[in-house]
This record gives C-alpha cells, sequence and structure tokens, in this order.
C-alpha cells in the first residue's frame, strides 16, 4: 500500500525527502525507523531523524557527498553497532542532521524486532525519489499508538536486554499520557534489580524526561506502586510512614507526593496565580531546566524530615529539616552524575523552602526582605511557588484555608515588589566601592566587606542615596571625622 501523508503538518516526510531526493542510484532498501515514525503518525514534531539500510557507511558518504555534509561516527569503539551522524555545514532550517544505521539483524523486520516498544518498532520504506512509500510495522505499533494508547514491549527479552527501557516506559506513559500494557509491568517488576546495573547518566536522562512532562505526578505515583522510583530514591523508604504534627494529615511521603502534585496545578495555571507578572515569571521557569528541578524539589523537599524527626513535649518537630534534607539532596545529587548547576539548585531551592514561612509576617523588617532577595534573586520564584504547594498539601487540624489565602496574597504581593522595585534596585551599582573607604582611612579587611554590604543594603532600600550621604554614615558609624 501506499503510505498517506496524515503527518505532513509537522513536515517530517519533507524533512526526510530533503536528504535522500535527487539521487540517480539511492542504495534500497532504505527506512525512516524510531521516533519519528511514531512522531509522524500523530503529527507530532519530532527531534530525530533515524534511517536504517543495509550499509549505513556506504549511505552516509553518498549523503556527506551531495550535501557537503560532515560524517561523526556515534560508535567508533563498537564493532557490532555502525551508526553514523551525518551534519550538513550549510543550515536549511530542517533537519541538518540525520543518523544512519546498518540493520540490527538480516532485515527490516529483525532490526524492529530488537526494538524496545510497539510504537517504536514501525518502519517507513523510502522510495528512489526520496518519498515516503511503506508502513512497516510488524508489532501493532500503530493501533497501541492511535487506538490502545499503551505502552506496550516488542518482546519480553526487551526489558532484559536493556533495562534503562524501564524507565523509557514511563517516559513515554508520561509524555503521551499512555498506560503501560500489564503483562509489560510484569516484566519490569520481574527485571526491576537490573536498573542497578544502569549507568546514572542514562537513568538521569530517563528521569528528567518524566518530571518535565505535565504528567509527572501521575507517572511519579505509578513508579512508586511499582517499587521503580525506590530504585532510583532509597531514600525514600525512610519518608513512608513517617508520621508528623497536627499541620499535617498525611506522612512525610505522602505530603511530597502531594506537594509535587499541588505544584504542577500551580505550574499548568501561572497566569491565574501570577497575572500580570506572567510572563517574567514563565520566562524564569523554561530557563535551564528549572521546570524539571522545581517539581523534583517539591518532591524531595522535605527528605531531611525521617532524620530530623524529634518529640519533644509530646509534639512531632523537624527541626532544621531543610538543611539536612539539602545534604541529602546533594549526595543524591552526586550519586545521579547530576550537572554542578542542578546540585546547587536543588539544594538552594530545598534549604530555603522553608524561609517565606518566616518572611511572611508583619514584623519582618523590609531589609530583611531585601537581604533574602539579594541572596537567592530570581530563584525566589521557584521557592515561593514551592511554599504554595507545600501550603496546600497541609491539611491536618492545626491548618487552616485562611492561612493558605493569606500565604498566597503573600506570596503575589512579594513578587510584585520584587519585579517592580526591588530587582531594578539590585541591578544598580553600588555608591561606594573599598577604593572610597581605603580614602577616608578605612583598612582592607573583613570589617570593610561588612561596611560595604550595609550600604548596600541601605542603598537598596532607598535610605541612602547618593555616594556623600553613604561615606557620611560610615565617618559616624566609626567615629571618624568628618
Amino acid at each position: 500500500m501506499i503510505w498517506q501523508n496524515i503527518g505532513m503538518k509537522m513536515k517530517i516526510s519533507d524533512q526526510v525527502s530533503s536528504w535522500f531526493e535527487g539521487f540517480s542510484k539511492l542504495p534500497l532498501p532504505v527506512y525512516l525507523v524510531g521516533g519519528a515514525v511514531r512522531d509522524f503518525i500523530i503529527l507530532r514534531e519530532s527531534k530525530d531523524l533515524d534511517i536504517v539500510c543495509n550499509d549505513a557507511y556506504y549511505l552516509s558518504k553518498i549523503l556527506q557527498k551531495k550535501h557537503n555534509a560532515t560524517i561523526v561516527n556515534l560508535f567508533k569503539n563498537d564493532e557490532i553497532k555502525s551508526t553514523y551522524r551525518v551534519v550538513r555545514k550549510v543550515k536549511t532550517g530542517l533537519h541538518d542532521e540525520i543518523d544512519i544505521s546498518s540493520f540490527q539483524g538480516k532485515d527490516i523486520i529483525e532490526d524492529l524486532s530488537n526494538r524496545d516498544f510497539t510504537i517504536n518498532a514501525m518502519a517507513i520504506s523510502i522510495n528512489k525519489e526520496g518519498k515516503f512509500e511503506k508502513l512497516i510495522d510488524p508489532f501493532n505499533g500503530k493501533s497501541d499508538l492511535l487506538e490502545n494508547k499503551i505502552v506496550r514491549m516488542v518482546s519480553p527479552e526487551s526489558l532484559k536486554n536493556d533495562p534503562l527501557r524501564i524507565l523509557r516506559a514511563y517516559r513515554f506513559s508520561a509524555v503521551l499520557d499512555f498506560k503501560i500494557e500489564s503483562k509489560t509491568k510484569d516484566m519490569i517488576k520481574k527485571y526491576l534489580n537490573l536498573l542497578d546495573n544502569v549507568a546514572s547518566e542514562r537513568k538521569l536522562v530517563e528521569l528528567k524526561g518524566i518530571v518535565k512532562s505535565d504528567k509527572a505526578y501521575k507517572t511519579i505515583l505509578d513508579m512508586d506502586l511499582d517499587k521503580v522510583l525506590e530504585t532510583i530514591f532509597p531514600e525514600i523508604l525512610l519518608m513512608k510512614g513517617c508520621g508528623q504534627n497536627t499541620f499535617h494529615h498525611l506522612d512525610v511521603w505522602d505530603h511530597s507526593l502531594m506537594t509535587l502534585q499541588e505544584c504542577e496545578k500551580i505550574l499548568s495555571n501561572i497566569d491565574d496565580y501570577f497575572g500580570n507578572y506572567e510572563e517574567p515569571i514563565k520566562s524564569y521557569l523554561n530557563a535551564n531546566d528549572h521546570i524539571y528541578l522545581l517539581k523534583l524539589a517539591a518532591l524531595l523537599h522535605d527528605i531531611g524530615k525521617p532524620c530530623a524527626r524529634k518529640i519533644i513535649e509530646n509534639k512531632v518537630v523537624f527541626y532544621e529539616h531543610e538543611h539536612i534534607g539539602a545534604e541529602i539532596i546533594r549526595n543524591i545529587g552526586e550519586r545521579l552524575k547530576m550537572s554542578n548547576y542542578e546540585i546547587d539548585y536543588l539544594y538552594k531551592i530545598i534549604d530555603g523552602h522553608m524561609r517565606p514561612l518566616g518572611l511572611n509576617d508583619s514584623k519582618v523588617k523590609q531589609k530583611t526582605l531585601f537581604r533574602w532577595f539579594r541572596e537567592v534573586y530570581d530563584d525566589s520564584i521557584a521557592i515561593l511557588i514551592l511554599s504554595i504547594a507545600d501550603a496546600n498539601s497541609a491539611l491536618g487540624k492545626s491548618s487552616s484555608i485562611e492561612e493558605k489565602i493569606e500565604l498566597i496574597k503573600w506570596v503575589k504581593e512579594t513578587l510584585k515588589l520584587y519585579f517592580d522595585g526591588i530587582k531594578n534596585s539590585f541591578q544598580k551599582p553600588s555608591l561606594i566601592t573599598g577604593n572610597d573607604l581605603i580614602q577616608i582611612g578605612v583598612l582592607p579587611g573583613p570589617n570593610m566587606g561588612n561596611l560595604l554590604k550595609i550600604i548596600r543594603e541601605m542603598q537598596d532600600i532607598g535610605e541612602i542615596t547618593t555616594k556623600e550621604n553613604a561615606l557620611e554614615y560610615i565617618r559616624k558609624m566609626l567615629s571618624m571625622p568628618s
């Protein structure tokens, strides 16, 4: 049958044709495989173009010559795998790189049988004009994709051959909002212990894809029930059954899951929560994987509570749990091979997640609020969103709806203050420098740094507005002659 171009909306067929059309002798058979086929069918933009053929190196050399491209051998130390990335030197605005692999097996059917899930085990043949022709679908992936909406393994050996596919199953479930087929779930449970043998970097990629999705809470809950999550975060076992005080209606772990759920609700309704400041807040959240990191922080924000838990005067308390949790998250980040930025960010958010509760008090001085914003800058957005999600997840008899409403109101007012004034004041140069202090007789050292900090804080809140006033203030502090 001739393949129907139901995916023309995303122009995947045009992108492929731009590589293959115009050849006098295209070495057939050539197939588009993998995620691009799946995305083509569901009219979704695809990140990668993967091609399989009889001789990957030969086809890559042909493409290199035609498109004035470069070739990168992606598996140069692997004699079995032969995948070449061909990259155009002159950008076209279409897919400017394409991956070419030789069949893993004797033909396309055997190649597809070695893949992970039926929705990824389809191929489209490319004819000698470089156009799409036939859909090759030996495992009914199209039906699973469009009708059944399930993630189904290609074979019982699929997960055993590459245990990372266990996490990939949940990632596809999250991204596509699909269920994982029951027999595939059985195999996940059977081979779950093999995940320990998978490199941390590979696991982190899949985890990030899950948490970034709009269905992170739903999928994380599924992973928790299937005991998959604890293979990545064994620390959560101590959170389960860890009772809390009367502000909470759930144990530490279930409260943490609910906080993730509440965080996702806020992230899906930024305009409802923050109105006129929707754009700068979204801009911050969309940068540097902040959405993924914030949601992960929401899930693990109370990870320090089991270690901090004490009973004082018949009351359960968790003093310093945020600081303990920040240290635990640093260890987790290092174990999972997170970047230094990711580790530092998670540390900052978890270490500071209790701070808004202390700042939300009419007795707090303006200088204190400014000092906090100077410590965290735009990351205050993540901390304040987490504070709302955290509060909304505490429904014990000692908590009140009025307090939650008041917190949300305070967060809105505080972010308004930050965007309308505080942030701009931080960007202004300091009124005085160390050289200015040396000129009036202040010696270099820690005291000089403290004096500069004091003047900077007074400048930020508008108590000192000129260099002359700043130096005069220093003279009076140190009892120096004017």
